[in-house]
């Protein structure tokens, strides 16, 4: 999802969808819901913001139910909010930010296996992705805030 053209975008979703599915269909749920939150991301960036919002809303509730995970949730968690954006649901995309930072907070301690850090915006776009989902939310603390501003 690193290009910028339509026909990379394409083709990314081809591929994602196809992880996707066969993650699914054998059974490896720990990687499933990022999967799913990455496709939900290429099909919002190809137009389908509707069918962003679901494939996201799947792999949130598999996360906020407990389904153990190897990759990082952020993917889900910000492909949702970019999706409830893209639809016009401001309300909803806050709620997914403060759904993520709620659900971080209130999950016991799961013993977690060594993440493997899915590369799904290019270098500037993952620096500015969580603090642009967050910043205005209130969620982001003054110092932390203050750091993203002077990086920027």
């Amino acid at each position: 999802m690193r290009a910028s053209g339509e026909r990379e975008w394409r083709r990314a979703l081809g591929l994602l969808r196809l992880a996707a599915q066969s993650y699914r269909s054998t059974g490896h749920r720990d990687v499933l819901p990022v999967a799913l939150g990455l496709w939900a991301e290429a099909e919002r960036r190809c137009g389908n913001a509707a069918g962003a919002v679901e494939l996201a809303r799947e792999a949130a509730n598999l996360l906020d139910q407990g389904a153990p995970s190897l990759l990082n949730e952020s993917a889900v968690y910000l492909a949702l909010h970019a999706a409830y954006v893209a639809i016009g649901e401001e309300e909803a995309a806050r709620q997914a930010v403060f759904a993520r930072h709620a659900v971080a907070r209130a999950a016991p301690a799961r013993p977690r296996r060594h993440t493997v850090r899915a590369p799904i915006f290019d270098r500037a776009a993952r620096q500015r992705a969580p603090a642009r989902a967050s910043e205005g939310y209130g969620l982001v603390p003054d110092a932390i805030h203050r750091v993203l501003e002077s990086a920027s």
